[in-house]
């Protein structure tokens, strides 16, 4: 099915663009029209005050039309970033508006005369803006109530590069649309800076001073004020100083949070040199008491790894950190919703080392209520390094440790069994491996960050954990609800699978047979024949040795051939009392693998009664050998089972992994017997072949083939059953999350309600837009409620029967409306 979209949409896109070709002269002429005067060309007055000739347009007006100096100048001073041309002769050349005469004033009559004469003027001011970078005249207010002139800039929405002696700004507009782009694109400062410079002479003739670290400062300065006012730092009458360490983080609404999305009696349920401007207050820890620690700790030897060859730990103390500042990044996550947590970002001196991931574990946990821990082993006899703010008192609380899923099967066997997901209850289908997904999103921004100082670098790396985390919470409505379609569906099939496991009746065959015995033989019975040959058709299928074997084995292997063949030859003399037709059939037989008189004896025909159909001979011989085939079927089984379960220790155990294709060979053996006999001796038909066990699909979405769904089968060590629990826990585990991400936005509604009204002693301007700006964050948040409610409805409102929902979804059959349409497709991420 996605293949004929992709196709469709294929073919969609080379007809769009063929029929397009048609029209693109049309659009290159079009194009030359600009570079023109257009309509203009019969007139040669402005065309705003028809007196004057009109020689100029702008760029950026829409349908800007050729009018004189004095009428672009005055349609301008509200726009003084736009570019301008001038028709000199037979084309257009770049001009400017200042030197057109445009003097920006600032102050409250803006773009006026002041009523007083200007205190300070500047002729040489620089504005970077998102259609490049302009030369300004600024006059700044002089009256008596004129603010200073940074918030005169400020008041424009001009972001200043210093606050004293002011040469240059940048508008919000572009720092914003460069704030978005580093994002997602992870454009750096530079690339973006000189794509402006392009935009504003992309011949390279027109030479000014280059204001590319200016810029820079400003960004930072600007993204670290966003962060201020997101958080509702601008709000609090305290002001930003009273900022708390990580209060500036944007948390995880799905994750129990102790006052927000939690009722107030939780607890009593059931248990289940550059400086950096933020100090702590977003991602990164404070970077104070985290160099004390390390300082203080820092010549003691790194812990070696005694269950596996973990290269990031045993070689950190080998990685050369001369001449910088960090070696890499440390971060803890939110293993169930991939989100960074506060104060849990900081910088590695000598790769992974305990002392630095310890400090911040230990830093996020302060800020949470986690009573699930996925971390190291020791970690409590390190903790007493720490200080003793960051010490948890885990005596008081019930503590996990597990160890992340992809990352389980390079450690010891003891490490698998004790730190596994999949051995836990609670923790639904988990996986632990957040921390590792986070990396390709700002592994790009290396290219930025590395030539940064150790201050912005940090301020830079917190406003994309800030941003990340934003974006997880906006696509919450849509990732929680996928997950919980597939988590329903596999609960449901699940269930049905082990509703089947538990009613499966295998008819019980008769110990013994009804009629006399019939003995050909003083010594061997008719069963007694069956069961030696089955024995001999097992040892038949020894293992070949390849092409490359030394005399030794050549030595070995005929040995066992030579033994084998003369158990065969006395089984057969007991063979033709029971058996006389197969006297004649051995005498003329030649097996199909033999290439010349001598055969193996692994390829001699032994001619059970399966193998010889329905001949003159006691028909008694028939059911002995269905008897015995059965039970070997069953033994086959067994060990091909005991096989599988090894699968995952492949390099360990190598040489048991090699008896899976002979046990899977006597199976086959088996089945070809037991259907020939089903059909002679009249049993039913009810033999079905092996599903092919290397086809097995990825962790928690596995099927249970039949052979494991027999009668008398234990699969509990196979993980099937903890991955059944462990659906219906995830289904339950979602369902309690979205509960928690509607009650955290409706506590984070009420919070932005009550910001608007904390500050009071500000200037009736400052006031509104603080109201206003809690009031559009409220109106955020309770549109998510609105917009989340609606695509969670059918999974909030009803909880389906396992039974009924697994009948539908094995049938085929359509959904009722009463339960959720898990076959919908989920919208689009945003």
């Amino acid at each position: 099915m996605n293949s004929t979209i992709v196709v469709v949409t294929v073919r969609v896109v080379v007809m769009a663009v063929a029929v397009w070709i048609d029209y693109r002269e049309l659009f290159l002429l079009e194009m030359l029209h600009h570079d023109g005067r257009g309509d203009d060309i019969s007139s040669t007055f402005c065309n705003t005050c028809g007196i004057t000739v009109g020689s100029y347009h702008c760029k950026d007006c829409f349908m800007s039309k050729l009018s004189c100096q004095t009428c672009i100048v005055g349609t301008h001073a509200y726009s003084p970033a736009h570019r301008v041309e001038k028709w000199i002769s037979e084309c257009f050349q770049n001009v400017t508006l200042k030197d057109l005469g445009l003097r920006v004033q600032l102050g409250h009559k803006v773009g006026k005369s002041c009523l007083l004469p200007s205190r300070a003027f500047n002729d040489d001011f620089i504005l970077i803006d998102t259609l490049g970078i302009h030369p300004m005249a600024v006059d700044f207010c002089g009256c008596d109530r004129a603010q200073s002139h940074t918030e005169q800039l400020l008041h424009v929405g001009w972001f200043p590069a210093t606050t004293s002696d002011l040469r240059t700004a940048a508008t919000f507009c572009v720092l914003q649309q460069f704030h978005v782009l580093s994002f997602k694109s992870k454009i750096s400062a530079y690339e973006f800076y000189h794509s402006l410079v392009h935009m504003t002479d992309n011949t390279g003739l027109l030479k000014r001073r280059d204001r590319y670290k200016v810029f820079m400062r400003m960004a930072h300065e600007f993204w670290h004020v966003k962060m201020l006012k997101r958080a509702g730092r601008g709000h609090d009458p305290s002001g930003i100083i009273a900022t708390q360490q990580g209060e500036c983080a944007v948390l995880c609404p799905a994750c129990p949070q102790p006052g927000k999305n939690l009722p107030d009696d939780w607890e009593l349920a059931p248990k289940g040199k550059d400086p950096s401007l933020s100090r702590g207050w977003g991602y990164f820890i404070n970077e104070t008491e985290y160099k004390t620690h390390l300082t203080n700790q820092g010549m003691e030897a790194q812990e070696k790894s005694t269950c596996a060859s973990h290269n990031a730990v045993n070689m950190a103390e080998s990685k050369s950190s001369k001449g910088l500042a960090a070696t890499g990044l440390g971060t803890i996550d939110c293993a169930r919703h991939n989100m960074k947590l506060p104060n849990s970002v900081g910088d590695l001196q000598k790769g992974e080392r305990y002392i630095n991931m310890d400090f911040l574990f230990f830093s996020t946990l302060r800020h949470c209520s986690l009573k699930v821990l996925n971390w190291h082993k020791n970690l409590w006899a390190r903790m007493a390094t720490l200080p003793e703010d960051y010490r948890l008192d885990h005596a008081i609380k019930t503590v996990w440790f597990f160890m992340p899923k992809f990352h389980l099967p390079a450690h010891i066997a003891k490490c698998q069994m004790t730190f596994s997901f999949n051995w836990s209850h609670w923790v639904g289908h988990t996986d632990g491996e957040a921390p590792e997904q986070g990396w390709s999103n700002i592994n790009p921004v290396a290219s930025s960050t590395k030539e940064m100082g150790p201050g912005c670098r940090r301020d830079t790396l917190d406003d994309h954990s800030g941003d990340w985390n934003w974006k997880k919470v906006v696509n919450l409505g849509v990732s929680l609800l996928c997950k919980t379609k597939e988590a329903m569906l596999e609960k449901a099939a699940f269930h049905a699978t082990f509703k089947e496991l538990d009613a499966a009746i295998t008819e019980e065959l008769p110990h013994s047979l009804e009629g006399r015995d019939v003995s050909l033989h003083l010594e061997v019975l008719p069963s007694i024949l069956i069961g030696l040959g089955l024995d001999l058709e097992e040892e038949q299928f020894m293992k070949g040795l390849g092409n490359h074997i030394t005399d030794t084995q050549k030595g070995n292997l005929l040995c066992q051939r030579n033994g084998l063949n003369r158990k065969i030859e006395s089984w057969q003399m007991m063979q033709v009392l029971y058996m006389p037709v197969v006297h004649g059939m051995l005498s003329t037989s030649i097996s199909p693998s033999s290439n010349s008189g001598i055969e193996n004896a692994e390829d001699l025909w032994l001619l059970l009664p399966s193998a010889i159909g329905n001949r003159p001979y006691h028909n008694r011989l028939q059911l002995y050998e269905w008897e015995l085939r059965l039970a070997q079927a069953h033994n086959a089984l067994e060990e091909l089972r005991q096989c599988l379960r090894i699968r995952s220790s492949l390099l360990t155990y190598k040489k048991d992994w090699n008896a899976l294709e002979p046990c899977t060979a006597r199976y086959h053996a088996s089945w070809e017997a037991l259907n020939t006999l089903a059909r002679e001796c009249g049993k039913p038909d009810n033999i079905r072949p092996l599903i092919d066990p290397d086809i097995l699909p990825r962790q928690g979405r596995r099927k249970l083939m039949w052979i494991w769904r027999m009668h008398g089968v234990d699969s509990s060590g196979d993980g099937t059953d903890e991955d059944g629990e462990h659906w219906a826990e995830e289904v339950e585990l979602l369902h309690e999350e979205m509960c928690h991400v509607l009650q955290f936005f409706q506590w984070q509604a009420t919070w932005w309600d009550m910001q608007g009204h904390r500050r009071v002693e500000e200037d009736t301007g400052c006031l509104e837009g603080i109201r206003a700006y809690a009031a559009k964050k409220a109106k955020i948040h309770r549109a998510f409620i609105d917009h989340f409610q609606i695509l969670w409805s059918p999974f909030l409102s009803s909880s389906p029967d396992a039974v009924a929902l697994s009948n539908i979804v094995l049938s085929g059959a359509d959904h009722p409306a009463d339960l959720p349409d898990l076959s919908a497709p989920c919208p689009p991420e945003i």
